[in-house]
């Protein structure tokens, strides 16, 4: 009987020819060399089948499986249930895992039984590779589980959890599509603890093609219907959203027994990822989704912290459009609406941006 590795990496991808060599590429270079790592093909139609057919052929680590497009939900659940390994190790086919990164994680979570799932910090990079930022997470179980208050708190490709943890939890929820991960973090901490490494591990690489920019409007949905699943299960009722096709606007709103909560959530969340999306020089975007929430959400009594974010978002936008005059009124806003939050940023300045207002979920 073989031996199974310590390590499964899970490696969704559709059409992923562009990046895929690249992060295969990482996955090999590993100092850790006892793993495998789990391809899963969703339906592609470009040269992704070739490429892993020529790894494959090169490393008998790597094991490909291919099904129809399903769907990045069904991908992660199909790679994890494959995993042999003790450990499951996610990676995006568009990112760079560091060579430390797995020796790293399993050295920590074997020191650390307690925790379930550890995670690790990230340099944000573009197209060509060349460093845009880093994005530090909470490091202790006390301070994620603030984190995840009002964000993700991990950088879902770096993420490494216990299979068994995995499976005990149930695996990712496709109602929550584009923050199944996030619904995953809130459903584990309810079993065990959480942690990041004080150190970055990957290069997350943000392009024009990336699922996260391509899904923003389902990701806030999702996120803000993971929260709420989160408070029926603390409260002891049924988690009503459990069995729903997708989250969508229209289900939160009828679920919720605080409709104006969800919806001051929702553009809350938006202003937060447009302030990624600002960072990485997606400025039309970003003003686009931040249209979208103030469409979705008009009419409702609003939280004051959630329309002052929105107007920082704006001010900072039109910043970078150099349309000063706008950027100043928007900014004016803000002060008017909430001067702790505006304050509180302005001392941090762009490191509290960062953490504050562009948290990449």
């Amino acid at each position: 009987m073989a031996v199974k590795p310590s390590v499964s990496v899970v490696l969704p991808v559709h059409n992923g020819e562009r990046f895929l060599g690249r992060a295969l590429d990482s996955v090999r270079a590993q100092t850790l060399e006892d793993f495998e790592c789990v391809v899963v093909d969703d339906g592609s139609t470009d040269r992704t089948a070739e490429i892993l057919r020529q790894y494959g052929l090169q490393d008998q680590r790597l094991r490909v499986h291919r099904q129809e497009h399903r769907g990045v939900v069904a991908a992660l659940n199909a790679g994890c249930q494959l995993a042999e390994g003790t450990y499951l190790a996610r990676l995006d086919a568009d990112d760079i895992a560091s060579p430390q990164r797995l020796r790293d994680q399993v050295r920590f979570l074997e020191r650390h039984p307690q925790v379930g799932v550890v995670g690790a910090g990230i340099v944000v990079v573009d197209e060509q590779d060349r460093p845009l930022f880093r994005v530090q997470y909470p490091a202790t179980d006390p301070e994620v589980r603030r984190a995840l208050l009002s964000s993700s708190a991990f950088a879902h490709p770096v993420v490494m959890m216990r299979k068994d943890v995995f499976v005990a939890t149930g695996g990712y929820r496709a109602p929550f599509l584009h923050a199944e991960d996030f619904d995953l973090w809130l459903r584990i901490s309810e079993r065990c603890e959480l942690a990041n490494l004080r150190k970055s591990l990957l290069r997350h690489r943000f392009h024009r093609g990336s699922v996260s920019l391509n899904n923003l409007q389902q990701q806030v949905i999702s996120v803000v219907g993971a929260e709420l699943s989160g408070r029926m299960r603390a409260s002891g009722q049924p988690d009503r959203l459990a069995g729903v096709g997708r989250v969508t606007l229209d289900v939160l709103l009828a679920t919720s027994p605080e409709p104006d909560r969800v919806l001051s959530r929702v553009l809350e969340l938006s202003a937060s990822r447009g302030g990624f999306l600002v960072l990485v020089g997606a400025v039309d975007e970003a003003l686009y989704l931040l249209q979208w929430a103030r469409i979705a959400t008009q009419g409702a009594r609003l939280d004051r912290r959630a329309r002052a974010k929105a107007d920082m978002l704006d001010a900072l936008a039109w910043y970078r459009h150099t349309s000063f005059r706008r950027s100043l009124a928007a900014a004016a806003n803000a002060l008017l609406t909430d001067p702790g939050l505006v304050f509180e940023t302005v001392a941090h300045r762009s490191s509290s941006l960062l953490s504050s207002l562009a948290h990449s979920g």
